[in-house]
């Protein structure tokens, strides 16, 4: 069992401008410049895109997120990681850097 973070809508708008486009409990990951967010915007401490994280599968964005209990090893959650980061084009270099 591993805790891990996952997408969430239970907390949406505490803060204005949250949004979520990633599916309830999709493991997520911080992510730079996520597709919804320019370098302008990123940059903008005003913005939620530098705050926001983003699911595993889908790619889309959140800026609400809890953490969760899983039944999953550690190195199945690498796995995942690795899969996702690889299948989005992420080269096997910048992984081994991640982790």
């Amino acid at each position: 069992m591993l805790q891990v973070l996952v997408s969430t809508t239970k907390t949406q708008g505490n803060k204005e401008g949250d949004f979520c486009f990633v599916p309830e409990d999709e493991l997520v990951m911080f992510g730079l410049g996520i597709g919804s967010c320019d370098e302008e915007e990123f940059l903008n401490s005003d913005s939620n895109c530098n705050i926001a994280m983003i699911g595993y599968l889908c790619r889309k964005g959140t800026t609400t997120v809890k953490v969760s209990e899983i039944k999953i090893s550690k190195k199945e959650y690498v796995e995942l990681l690795w899969k996702s980061e690889k299948k989005h084009g992420v080269s096997t270099k910048t992984i081994k850097m991640i982790l």
